[in-house]
């Protein structure tokens, strides 16, 4: 599970290096055309995109929702129809077509960004001011528009939270014993 969330403008890659717009803006909250949730995924992953997305709008989020992919094999006509069955409004980008066609990437460099480097050429490619970056394996309790308004983002234009860890072997191969409370 991932969640970043963050304020402000990423600039152009013109000259080959990243560097943040410094023209952070404050938006008394933001309004929702300025912000949104951007997930990454590919096929495989929209059975838990759908139920994310399903438990965001329950909440009552109304935040703009992006899913981000890397090339067209990576998000199905069938995938964008299911996703788009719960939640018309989700807006899907392909953003290496996009930037390869903006010469900001080589094709060559596709294959690179299909993966967690994805996230980040998401967050360059936005449009969006404010941003909620989540993994689709996200598990929210109330609406995390809640975090738009915490003080620490407000003061510093971002929020980041730990990742769970969890070691699968550890719960599904080990023997778990248990005591015996019969023999008391």
């Amino acid at each position: 599970m991932f969640l970043f969330v963050m304020r402000g403008n990423w600039c152009s890659m013109d000259d080959g290096y990243l560097r943040v717009d410094h023209r952070l803006r404050m938006h008394g909250g933001g309004s929702s055309s300025s912000r949104g949730i951007i997930m990454c995924l590919h096929n495989g992953m929209v059975p838990m995109a759908l139920s994310l997305v399903q438990e965001l709008r329950t909440l009552g989020n109304t935040d703009a929702i992006h899913m981000y992919h890397c090339g067209a094999d990576e998000m199905t006509p069938l995938s964008r129809t299911t996703v788009l069955a719960v939640d018309p409004s989700v807006q899907f980008i392909d953003v290496c077509t996009d930037m390869v066609g903006s010469g900001k990437l080589r094709e060559d460099q596709v294959p690179s960004f299909r993966s967690y480097w994805l996230k980040p050429l998401a967050l360059i490619h936005t449009s969006l001011d404010h941003v909620m970056l989540m993994d689709t394996d996200v598990m929210v309790f109330h609406d995390p528009a809640l975090l738009w308004d915490v003080q620490g983002y407000k003061d510093t234009g971002t929020l980041f939270f730990r990742d769970r860890e969890i070691l699968i072997q550890m719960f599904l191969t080990d023997i778990i014993e248990f005591p015996d409370h019969s023999k008391k």
